[in-house]
């Protein structure tokens, strides 16, 4: 289970919120973590566990640098970062699939890379939008006419992007 590291995220939250009002964390190089985090992502495979446990550590130390500099702070409120915020839940909800299906069918390539990208962010604005904010913020759904208008370009996208994969990768229809 990964719950240690929602465990260290709320630890950090604390920390943060308890030390702003000391002062602490003073001024902490932002770019530090960032680059731990690229070097256990490297060469992340030599030791599985012990990398997972550096990337949430990693990660604590990015946020206490965010939070002490607002040069980070002024960078990550820009409208689109906000955005991507909001959406996390549906991106995480929704990359795992379509990693998984590539990773089994046409294998793990740049161009596959794009498509799941593609795929994840387009189902996690549908589904943010439509299922998501409205249960969140009690929102009404939009109109019948505009969830179907929705639902068409999303389906039409999708059929897409499947005979695209379909026509530049053949061995992926032919395995089944």
């Amino acid at each position: 289970t990964r719950f240690w590291q929602i465990g260290l995220g709320a630890l950090t939250y604390i920390a943060l919120s308890e030390g702003a009002r000391k002062g602490w964390p003073g001024k902490l190089p932002v770019e530090l973590p960032v680059i731990g985090m690229f070097v256990v992502l490297v060469f992340g495979d030599l030791a599985p566990a012990g990398a997972h446990v550096l990337i949430a550590l990693f990660t604590a130390l990015a946020l206490a640098s965010i939070s002490s500099s607002e040069r980070a702070s002024s960078l990550l409120s820009f409208s689109a970062f906000s955005y991507i915020g909001k959406l996390s839940y549906s991106l995480y909800l929704w990359h795992w699939p379509f990693v998984v299906l590539a990773k089994h069918t046409v294998g793990v390539t740049p161009l596959s890379i794009a498509v799941c990208l593609l795929l994840t962010f387009g189902f996690a604005i549908f589904s943010y939008h439509l299922v998501e904010a409205p249960f969140r913020y009690g929102r009404p759904l939009p109109p019948e006419d505009m969830l179907v208008k929705q639902f068409r370009k999303l389906f039409a996208v999708s059929v897409a992007i499947c005979v695209f994969v379909l026509v530049v990768f053949p061995r992926f229809g032919s395995s089944y």
